[in-house]
């Protein structure tokens, strides 16, 4: 009978973990994504009434850097209707088309507009900053004659709201529909 601490096929013991949740392949330590790390990450952020299926007209003042950041109404003062719905007030809405992309993220309706006010769209608190647009977030879109039952994923880095271009893409029952932006994004 062999001794098993003489044993030549006997491996060193694996260093102990780092407390965090780990697992082994018997030679190496790999951290494991928490629950809520994935949820809070990657996950998709409080669904939107409705989201854009064009250019809205409207000024961008970028807030504090993207905090507090409105989108007004430049063109015909009018109550705000986005894909055949009429908006309220707390209502939250996917801004995905405007021409400068940097622009687009979620907002809440701040000011409905009417004939004689603009329309003022802010920032979702949970979506205007970078730490919080975190690339592969999913918004799914509740209502609308375009956009109904859908779902978008963001697909662009953000590092500085306001300045980096802000890009969803529609998904799919069988992936992304198309991906927009540049090799790696």
């Amino acid at each position: 009978m062999t001794d098993n601490l003489n044993d030549k096929n006997l491996k060193a013991p694996l260093p102990t973990s780092t407390g965090k949740p780990e697992i082994t392949d018997g030679t190496n330590w790999f951290t494991l994504a928490t629950e809520n790390w994935v949820l809070n990450t990657m996950g998709s952020v409080p669904a939107t009434l409705v989201a854009t299926t064009s250019n809205l007209t409207a000024t961008y003042a970028n807030g504090t850097s993207g905090i507090g950041a409105t989108l007004t109404n430049s063109g015909t003062q009018t109550a705000l209707v986005i894909d055949g719905v009429t908006l309220a007030v707390g209502n939250r809405v996917l801004v995905k088309d405007q021409t400068a992309a940097l622009q687009n993220g979620i907002y809440t309706v701040t000011n409905i507009g009417s004939s004689t006010t603009n329309w003022v769209l802010t920032r979702a608190t949970d979506f205007d900053s970078p730490s919080q647009m975190v690339r592969g977030k999913t918004i799914d879109v509740i209502s609308g004659t375009v956009n109904a039952v859908t779902s978008w994923m963001l697909t662009s880095t953000v590092a500085t709201v306001g300045t980096d271009s802000i890009t969803f893409t529609r998904l799919a029952k069988s992936g992304l529909d198309t991906v927009l932006g540049t090799t790696n994004q």
